[in-house]
């Protein structure tokens, strides 16, 4: 068995599906749209920082990486079913998110 082989085989049970095992998986299904569009009830815009969002949100299950992730990806196209519009505003410091109704 050649050098290359046998690295592959020792990596085999590392597979990139056994790593995530236990995530969420982030599609279109996602609960935290359901969230987005809760928190949104009450307002008609809201602008801030992923950070910002997941605390005005009170969120403990998902990450502002992960909320950035799923709005980026899947955000405009879910959200706007729901009658909510995302847009996304770099400035020189900050990334902002824009939530409107």
């Amino acid at each position: 068995m050649k050098d290359e082989e046998l690295v592959n085989e020792m990596l085999k049970p590392i597979a990139k599906d056994e790593i995530r095992a236990g995530y969420p998986i982030l599609t279109e299904d996602h609960f935290f749209f359901q969230q987005v569009v809760d928190f949104m009830q009450d307002k008609r815009i809201w602008l801030g920082a992923g950070s910002d969002l997941i605390y005005d949100m009170n969120c403990k299950t998902v990450s502002a990486n992960t909320a950035a992730k799923l709005l980026h990806k899947y955000g405009k196209t879910m959200l706007k079913k729901k009658g909510v519009s995302v847009k996304f505003i770099r400035t020189n410091r900050k990334r902002l998110i824009e939530l409107k109704k």
